[in-house]
C-alpha cells in the first residue's frame, strides 16, 4: 500500500523564542492492482482508497481534499482509469466525495439474524 500523511505546523512564540509544534492531522492509504488487501481486490486499472481519515478538529479545512487529490495523482501516475472507495451511508465525508466528482453507487449489505 502507499500512504501519505498531513502534518499541521503551529508556531507559538514565547519569551524564550519560537517553538514549532507538529502533529499528524490526516492520513490516507491507497491500494493498487497487485497489492494485497483483505477487504478489496483491485482490478487492473483500479486504485482503491483503503483509508482516509482527518482529525475531527481539522475537518472542513481542505485536508481531506488534499489527501484525496494525492490519491488521484498516484492513480494517474500508475495509469489507473478509476479510483474507488467505500463509505458508510451518513458519513459526513460523502459531501467531500460528491464535490470531488465521485459517483455514489449503493452497495448491498447483507445480514443474517440468528434466533
Amino acid at each position: 500500500a502507499m500512504a501519505a500523511v498531513a502534518i499541521l505546523k503551529n508556531d507559538s512564540s514565547s519569551g524564550a523564542g519560537t517553538e514549532t509544534e507538529e502533529r499528524v492531522v490526516g492520513f490516507v492509504q491507497v491500494i493498487l492492482h497487485g497489492m494485497h488487501c483483505e477487504i478489496h481486490k483491485c482490478r487492473p486499472g483500479e486504485a482503491y482508497v483503503y483509508t482516509l481519515a482527518v482529525e475531527p478538529d481539522i475537518r472542513g479545512k481542505g485536508i481531506g481534499t488534499k489527501l484525496l487529490n494525492w490519491c488521484e495523482d498516484i492513480a494517474r501516475e500508475r495509469e489507473c482509469t478509476r479510483l474507488t472507495l467505500e463509505v458508510l451511508g451518513g458519513n459526513p465525508a460523502l459531501g467531500l466525495y460528491e464535490r470531488q466528482g465521485y459517483e455514489i453507487r449503493p452497495q448491498s449489505c447483507l445480514s443474517k439474524i440468528f434466533t
